[in-house]
């Protein structure tokens, strides 16, 4: 089917209302529906990452607090022989000997926690960049 001064479409897409020859109500509501798709597709997509990012509920202070007396007390004798072996070593900033052993000891305690440690050398002293 032909109109002056149209392109020529097969009769099969005019009888389907395609082309230039729909509606615009038509290619409104086609445009709606791909906009639709496009949206439950993303949200589909974008889904498993929203429900990764939420954040586990907070607890309540006084279970916090309890849940730190009671590992304090379960591990009290470990924490009080690692704190005195770290203060058994001189802290004299003149004596880079101890002072390198101390950085060193402190690099051992935090990455024992799960800390990412550097010491970083700078001017012939060590300084310590915990992450």
């Amino acid at each position: 089917m032909r109109l002056k001064g149209q392109i020529e479409l097969p009769t099969s897409a005019v009888s389907r209302g395609e082309g230039l020859f729909c509606s615009p109500s038509r290619q409104e509501n086609r445009g709606r529906e791909t906009l639709r798709r496009i949206g439950v597709s993303l949200f589909i997509y974008f889904l498993p990452s929203l429900a990764l990012a939420q954040k586990p509920a907070a607890l309540p202070p006084a279970q916090v607090a309890q849940e730190v007396r009671d590992y304090r007390l379960d591990n009290e004798d470990r924490i009080v022989r690692e704190l005195a072996e770290f203060l058994s070593i001189p802290n004299v900033a003149s004596d880079t000997t101890n002072i390198q052993k101390n950085a060193a000891r402190l690099v051992e305690m935090l990455e024992a926690r799960g800390i990412e440690t550097h010491l970083l050398p700078i001017g012939g002293r060590d300084f310590l960049r915990a992450l």
